[in-house]
């Protein structure tokens, strides 16, 4: 389990297991760019240490299950090279359950699955009939 996924069961979310970068990145990237608003200035020195912040978290695994924070505080040294600041779990945590359903939605827009039902095609002239598939970009 990553250490976002950690985050968001620890705040009582049940569907958490499957947001992952690319789903963050994505179709979530509004969330990232909401907490770079409201929070960058205060704890980041620039979006790219905000989004490689978010990028650890969702790739790497948890080593607290009991306390998710500890994992986030380890993080977050590591971007910053500095301490963590009284605030910024709290924020965060606030950010998560302000976010929390729409985090969960980011595993539905994972799971979902597109069909093509092509029929019969001729051709008739020299060509060759080529059919492509769906690709999700997630």
């Amino acid at each position: 389990m990553t250490i976002l996924n950690n985050l968001l069961t620890f705040a009582g979310s049940s569907v958490a297991g499957g947001v992952t970068w690319d789903a963050l990145k994505g179709a979530g990237q509004y969330l990232i760019d909401a907490f770079v608003k409201k929070y960058m200035s205060k704890y980041f020195e620039n979006k790219e240490q905000c989004n490689e912040f978010f990028k650890m978290l969702s790739t790497q695994n948890a080593l607290s299950k009991k306390n998710p924070y500890n994992d986030v505080e380890s993080v977050y040294e590591e971007i910053v090279g500095g301490t963590v600041h009284e605030d910024f779990c709290s924020d965060l945590k606030l950010w998560i359950e302000e976010n929390r359903e729409k985090l969960e939605t980011l595993v539905d827009i994972k799971q979902q699955k597109g069909t093509v039902n092509i029929a019969e095609q001729n051709n008739s002239g020299n060509g060759t009939v080529v059919n492509a598939g769906i690709y999700n970009s997630f």
